[in-house]
């Protein structure tokens, strides 16, 4: 899915360090954009590559991306819950 200049998420996808990063963003942005969720704040943490960690509000870490994306042992997250893939995030959100 292309990230357009007029998507509410787009300006997370320049914090993926890794293609994998990348293509966890870019699956997840249209989710986080449907349920009106806007992230506001990213950085990365740890050695390189690094795990990029989002913010919705002041410090609260509410998404994990690690380096290696769906493909690592450590899976993203979204408010503690791991997810493998947008349908499983889609759930996350539905029921907090």
């Amino acid at each position: 899915m292309e990230i357009t200049k007029h998507t509410q998420n787009r300006g997370l996808v320049k914090h993926a360090i890794t293609d994998e990063q990348l293509d966890v963003l870019t699956d997840i942005i249209p989710v986080l954009n449907k349920a009106g969720i806007t992230l506001r704040f990213g950085t990365a943490i740890g050695k390189y590559p690094q795990t990029i960690i989002f913010d919705k509000g002041h410090q609260d870490s509410i998404l994990r991306i690690s380096a290696n994306g769906y493909e690592s042992e450590y899976l993203p997250q979204y408010n503690g819950e791991e997810f493998r893939d947008a349908d499983e995030l889609q759930t996350l959100i539905n029921q907090a």
